[in-house]
């Protein structure tokens, strides 16, 4: 029983509404915002329930958005209502998944997917997560931007595609602030517009990435395509590197004198072409790079020590030459 008035509380909706493209045929299949029903019961852009939370039991039609990599203009999804201070604020949020749509009204040819969760309430420490569930959904930016004065959560259409598409939401959504539903705008219509947030939890805020597809264990903000912030521990851990140092036992080397090399420690307190501490302390050190600097210095240091061995050599043949001829030199005088 609960489920009819359900069904005719729909109907009786999307009647008034859109009246012109719904249909109702005596027999066959009935269409709700379409005239050419696919299915028994065919709805199309959405399917409003609730009271003060309403649940999309079927997908709201957000908009068809502009075809950006064709020169149209730039638009903005806006998702939710931000709180911007305070306390004992409406609440407002999003809970479910935002799918962006390749071709024309009636495709269904999935371009991108996001889980979206979206908590405004109480303080302006808004909980903000929009984050892809497949392969063909890039990572985003989410924005807060202000339009009619109000300031919003919001996605720019372009990050997902460069095409045109159809944006829905299916889930649950809820606005006491200002009781608007997800909306397509246009890039003019809104100001002050600034990343809100540039990264997003890939697994239960431990590990994070962002739109440079760096991720971070324990930071938020890698700047490199791995970042922890801690201690990695390895068994072994493997660096591929290019224009490793074997050039110093080309013939056509030159040895740096050692004298220069004295007089360059003693003015600069590190070895020529090795970074200095400050330097390791402010940008940290690079172990590829430290690694062909440290194996050329060891290359070098085996010719020093190859060359001072032959010095050696050379002595002690004079060494031993010396002494025989004062040997054989005394015998004689005898």
């Amino acid at each position: 029983m609960k489920r009819y008035i359900l069904l005719s509380a729909c109907i009786v909706f999307y009647s008034n509404a859109l009246g012109q493209t719904n249909t109702f045929p005596s027999s066959g299949n009935v269409g709700i915002g379409t005239l050419t029903p696919a299915t028994l019961f065919d709805v199309k852009y959405g399917i409003d329930v609730g009271g003060s939370s309403t649940g999309f039991i079927a997908p709201y039609y957000i908009g068809y958005t502009n075809d950006v990599g064709a020169g149209q203009s730039l638009q903005y999804i806006l998702l939710c209502p931000l709180i911007v201070s305070g306390y004992g604020n409406p609440s407002a949020g999003l809970s479910g998944t935002l799918s962006a749509y390749r071709g024309d009204q009636g495709s269904y040819n999935v371009s991108a997917e996001y889980r979206v969760l979206i908590q405004a309430a109480y303080s302006n420490d808004n909980n903000v997560s929009v984050i892809p569930v497949s392969q063909s959904s890039p990572l985003i930016n989410i924005y807060s931007v202000i339009y009619n004065g109000q300031l919003y959560a919001a996605l720019k259409i372009s990050e997902i595609s460069g095409a045109s598409y159809r944006a829905t939401f299916l889930g649950h959504w809820w606005n006491n602030i200002n009781g608007t539903k997800p909306q397509l705008v246009d890039a003019s219509a809104v100001s002050a517009v600034s990343v809100y947030k540039n990264y997003e939890s890939v697994l239960g805020g431990n590990i994070y990435a962002n739109m440079s597809s760096n991720v971070g264990i324990g930071t938020t903000d890698p700047q490199s395509k791995l970042a922890v912030n801690g201690t990695i521990t390895a068994k072994e851990v493997k660096v591929t590197q290019t224009g490793w140092p074997d050039f110093v036992f080309d013939s056509a080397y030159q040895l740096p004198a050692l004298s220069n090399i004295e007089a360059f420690i003693k003015a600069n307190h590190h070895l020529p072409d090795m970074p200095a501490a400050k330097e390791i302390e402010s940008n940290g050190l690079n172990l590829g790079s430290m690694g062909k600097m440290q194996m050329q210095k060891i290359e070098e240091l085996t010719l020093y020590v190859i060359k001072l061995q032959k010095e050696v050599e050379q002595l002690k043949t004079k060494i031993e030459q010396i002494g025989l001829d004062k040997f054989y030199g005394d015998s004689a005088k005898q």
